[in-house]
């Protein structure tokens, strides 16, 4: 799990794949459940085309019906990443919701920060035009939520996010002409 966390999904993949094995040599049913989810997963983030993610969802949704509710929230972690990864903002959203209600009701709020930056990544690829500002609110909540837990490796992540949503705000304004042509957006240019 670590490694899929660290966007090691090769490696990540591989620790799956062995736990599946040993899971099913020993008949393990919960372990062998979960390392199939962080298979596909780390599948799909590896190659998009090759894992199907509904499938992964409902496997995932299901487990969570059969009431095994405790570190689950990793799981819907990974899946928003692979799920924003494909550009599936409504998706990523609803499983969002779904792991932020599993989260309350475990008091498990380990990805709190991380749920927070996939709503802002969500909106952004539904709604790029309108969704800024609120992308950025939600974008600085997860990262107050980040430095609060002391999780410096979402902190990070929620920073790259945030200096490139700034990075994407600039790029109008370096795209109109100004009276000195040419060495204005040659100056802008090299500070990017």
């Amino acid at each position: 799990m670590l490694s899929a966390l660290r966007r090691e999904f090769a490696g990540a993949r591989l620790y799956a794949q062995r736990c599946l094995f040993l899971s099913e040599q020993h008949g393990f049913a919960l372990w062998r459940n979960l390392a199939r989810i962080v298979c596909a997963i780390c599948t799909s983030l590896l190659d998009p085309a090759a894992a199907k993610l509904e499938e992964v969802r409902a496997e995932l949704d299901h487990h969570v019906r059969r009431g095994q509710r405790m570190g689950i929230t990793v799981l819907y972690a990974l899946l928003c990443r692979a799920l924003i990864e494909q550009g599936l903002a409504d998706e990523a959203l609803d499983a969002v919701d779904q792991a932020q209600k599993i989260g309350r009701a475990t008091d498990e709020f380990l990805f709190e920060a991380e749920f927070c930056r996939v709503k802002a990544q969500a909106l952004l690829i539904s709604e790029p035009l309108d969704a800024s500002t609120s992308a950025q609110t939600l974008l600085e909540q997860a990262l107050e939520i980040a430095r609060h837990q002391d999780a410096r490796s979402i902190e990070l992540l929620v920073v790259r996010d945030l200096v490139l949503g700034c990075n994407q705000m600039i790029q109008p304004i370096r795209a109109r002409p100004t009276s000195r042509g040419s060495v204005s957006s040659q100056r802008s240019e090299s500070f990017v």
